[in-house]
């Protein structure tokens, strides 16, 4: 008999916790909850593939000579410009390079000096991970970056390009 209270003593104690552990969660706002199990999972996988095939061309290492495209923390902080919240960075990003375009590109002098990047065949899924994990953490930065992000950026907000006139095949 004694067994049987103790088994649903048991079962209570670990409902009340249950119960105390969805609540809690119910009541976090989204900026609250930590990155679930599956999310670090995602994350990771992100990260990878960022390393794997981003950095190839985006290195933070590559000389001034040998670099193929500019520095991921480059492309994040022009993102971040035009889409400062979560949603619309890693959506434009996403659709960006899905189909690379001159019409869509944001950085003009790296669309003259380096050209359009090919387009990723990703699954989209991939690719907003990958835009995630680039808004939600720290890049590797070239040594020369923050002096050069500043000379060209500053407070007046514009890169090298000085727009569309400055594009590839417009006589200008």
């Amino acid at each position: 008999m004694l067994k049987k209270y103790f088994m649903l003593a048991y079962l209570i104690l670990f409902f009340l916790i249950l119960a105390t552990c969805a609540k809690e969660l119910e009541t976090k706002t989204e900026t609250e909850i930590p990155v679930s199990e599956i999310e670090q999972l995602d994350l990771v996988k992100a990260k990878q593939l960022l390393e794997t095939a981003c950095v190839s061309c985006h290195s933070a290492t590559a000389s001034e000579d040998s670099r193929l495209a500019p520095p991921l923390e480059a492309v994040k902080r022009r993102y971040l410009r035009s889409y400062p919240n979560i949603e619309d960075f890693t959506t434009e990003m996403a659709a960006f390079i899905t189909q690379p375009t001159e019409e869509k590109a944001l950085m003009y002098g790296a669309v003259n000096r380096f050209d359009i990047m090919p387009p990723i065949p990703f699954p989209e899924e991939d690719l907003i991970a990958i835009a995630t994990y680039m808004y939600q953490f720290e890049l590797e930065l070239p040594d020369w970056f923050e002096e050069h992000y500043q000379e060209m950026h500053g407070n007046k907000g514009k890169g090298q390009g000085n727009g569309m006139k400055m594009r590839k095949g417009n006589g200008n």
